[in-house]
């Protein structure tokens, strides 16, 4: 199985090595690779296996997406403008800039089936969010100021025995 992945604390410099626990429990055999963006406050990660699975930061953004959303005249135009030059992260992008122009409200702009984690830097905000149907999943956990999620719970439970190590 693959999907995302991310350990959210205010103003923590969250380390690699955590992020990189919890990919190697979600990625499998056949697995494309993983990508993260970390820094502080958030780091989020996503142990690919299809196209639709990327991590990317934009405009004090950084999300995670596994979503394979339905194709409206907006997002196929998002795709044909930037998948040639940007073909890991052009949808998590897409969905960034609508949290951008939308806040909160973006959701209702998606369709399809999605698991989503995104910081918001200057609202210190971590939005959490699966499709309406329930098709995606996210797990979380919360220990003190700590949030660490992810599409399976032994991913979760990487991250915490890495944290609870160090």
């Amino acid at each position: 199985m693959s999907g995302i992945c991310g350990i959210c604390e205010q103003g923590v410099q969250i380390p690699r090595e955590s992020l990189e626990a919890m990919l190697a429990v979600l990625a499998l055999d056949g697995e494309s690779g993983s990508a993260q963006q970390a820094g502080r406050s958030a780091a989020l990660g996503v142990a690919r296996r299809w196209p639709f699975q990327q991590v990317a930061s934009l405009g004090g953004i950084r999300i995670a997406i596994d979503a394979d959303l339905v194709m409206d005249e907006g997002l196929q135009e998002a795709r044909q403008k930037t998948e040639a030059g940007e073909p890991t992260t052009w949808l998590a992008k897409y969905v960034a800039g609508l949290y951008l122009r939308h806040g909160e409200a973006f959701l209702e702009k998606i369709h399809g089936a999605f698991g989503l984690a995104l910081w918001d830097e200057n609202a210190a905000l971590c939005l959490l969010a699966v499709d309406r149907m329930g098709i995606k999943s996210l797990y979380w956990s919360r220990s003190g100021e700590r949030l660490t999620f992810a599409t399976r719970l032994s991913a979760v439970r990487a991250g915490l025995e890495f944290h609870l190590a160090g």
